[in-house]
């Protein structure tokens, strides 16, 4: 089931935030100083409640995975997150990878 996200805290959203915001290529004008022409989802997550009406929709959690934003491009001028070493896992994959490992004992 997907229901509306927003990070828990400060930490967890400079995580979501990094993950996928700053690789984004929809926020690619922020990340060179205009911001007016940056990403609108990050600016409406920022300014509003999750239950406000204009909350971005983009941002969901569904299962174990976490957050997510669903409309999420990759710069490809960037590195990914995977190959990128200053990435730290979201605690929703650290949850995730615990329960794939827990699963795989029972097995």
């Amino acid at each position: 089931m997907t229901r509306p996200y927003r990070p828990s805290n400060g930490s967890e959203g400079l995580l979501f935030q990094h993950e996928f915001c700053d690789r984004c290529i929809q926020d690619r004008a922020a990340r060179a100083g205009n911001y007016e022409d940056g990403c609108p989802i990050l600016a409406f997550a920022l300014m509003l409640d999750i239950d406000d009406e204009g909350y971005p929709s983009e941002w969901v959690a569904d299962g174990v995975l976490g957050g997510r934003c669903t409309a999420f491009e990759q710069d490809p001028e960037l590195p990914a997150a995977k190959d990128d070493p200053r990435t730290f896992p979201l605690p929703s994959e650290i949850v995730g990878a615990y329960l794939r490992e827990s699963a795989r004992g029972t097995e």
